[in-house]
């Protein structure tokens, strides 16, 4: 009698066992198949063993999402690529509720416009100009472009230029405009916009507004706006000797305003003075002994201002020891691999915002007054992107 109880319970738990594997097969490859957008539907899994073990099985299941190429509300790639080829410069710029990004393709100098809403492009220009060095903004329609023009002597061309219309189709958003404008003087030797207004140096003279107001027998010089009515002179960085900088004003005043630093760069945006020592990056106040350095090591040119108290820099963690920094980047000798920064002017403090899954030297352009995004441009092939925020 025992004998054929155990058989019977033996029997019975088999039946379980078999019927288990049986649902689960059946739930697998079958029910599978049904909608997931029908919310009423549930699996036959779910319908066999809630009732059998009384277990709350979940019916739709939604699989975790990959995270490899995160994308913006517009679908867009947190990381955009603005342009497929190099460029010689990029704009961003606000267009009813979206950003604008002007582009000078570096091949053959036409001007592109890209859509941060839905990344279309269309032309702007069709004016050619080889052989692009630089191309410093006035605003989206105004430009300085300088090339090399080839010859027995190259020479160092500046043409200040404004995209022309024609008047017929001006209204049109298909319409492709000119470059026209006039040349400033030749092999001019560093050039600096802000604004609608520009300066330049030229055999160791400040130029601005066609008057010299700053000169030194030293060529070599580095320059940059501080505000509307100042201007940032600083020697050529170099990992051998010391550096000095300069406030220079419109109007002449010229102000010493760092003792010689060693391997000393130097970047002003939107009143907010950036220095460096090496990649020893600080801020300057106007008491040297408050200067305040952030928790991270940066070039000056590797970091554009956000807003009054905050920067956004390309950097890394930990930067390696390399000797003659940063003329070796300068030279293209050296490549950094960065990630995106936030940094507070006040306190020095940094926060990653954004991590790039491709190696970028990341040179700040412009952050855009819209979507809030930040266009930059690799160092290492010359691409432009933008990071959406």
């Amino acid at each position: 009698m025992n004998n054929i109880v155990i058989r019977i319970i033996t029997g019975l738990i088999g039946v379980v066992v078999l019927g288990a594997i049986a649902g689960g097969v059946y739930w697998f490859f079958v029910s599978s198949e049904t909608s997931s957008d029908d919310a009423s539907s549930e699996s036959f899994f779910a319908r066999t063993f809630r009732p059998l073990f009384g277990v709350d099985v979940p019916t739709d299941v939604t699989p975790p999402q990959s995270t490899s190429t995160p994308t913006t509300s517009t679908g867009l790639p947190r990381f955009f690529q603005v342009w497929p080829e190099p460029v010689a410069g990029a704009y961003a710029f606000g267009a009813s509720t979206t950003d604008i990004v002007r582009v000078v393709d570096a091949g053959t100098g036409h001007l592109f416009d890209v859509s941060l809403e839905n990344g279309e492009a269309r032309r702007v220009t069709n004016t050619t100009i080889p052989g692009i060095m630089h191309v410093h903004w006035r605003g989206a329609d105004s430009l300085i472009v300088q090339y090399i023009n080839s010859g027995s002597v190259d020479t160092v061309r500046s043409f200040n230029a404004t995209v022309v219309y024609p008047e017929t189709t001006a209204a049109s958003t298909d319409v492709v405009g000119e470059l026209v404008g006039e040349f400033l003087p030749d092999n001019i030797d560093v050039l600096a916009t802000h604004n609608d207004q520009f300066a330049y140096m030229i055999d160791g003279r400040l130029v601005y507004n066609n008057q010299t107001i700053f000169e030194s027998p030293l060529h070599g010089w580095q320059l940059d706006w501080i505000d509307d009515s100042t201007l940032l002179v600083t020697s050529n960085a170099s990992s051998e000797t010391d550096g000095i900088a300069y406030r220079v004003t419109t109007s002449g005043v010229v102000t010493r305003i760092i003792e010689p630093t060693r391997a000393l760069t130097a970047r002003a945006d939107e009143g907010v003075l950036l220095m460096s020592s090496g990649i020893d990056i600080f801020v300057q106040t106007s008491n040297e002994e408050s200067d305040v350095y952030f928790d991270v090591q940066a070039l000056p040119e590797k970091c554009i201002s956000d807003s009054a108290v905050r920067v956004v820099c390309g950097t890394s963690i930990q930067l390696p020891t390399i000797q003659n920094l940063p003329e070796v980047w300068y030279q293209g000798v050296l490549h950094f691999t960065d990630t995106l920064w936030e940094i507070d002017t006040v306190t020095g403090e940094a926060v990653e915002i954004g991590i790039p899954q491709q190696a970028f030297d990341i040179v700040p352009l412009s952050v855009a007054p819209n979507t809030n995004a930040v266009l930059f441009s690799d160092k290492t092939t010359g691409t432009a992107w933008v990071y959406f925020r």
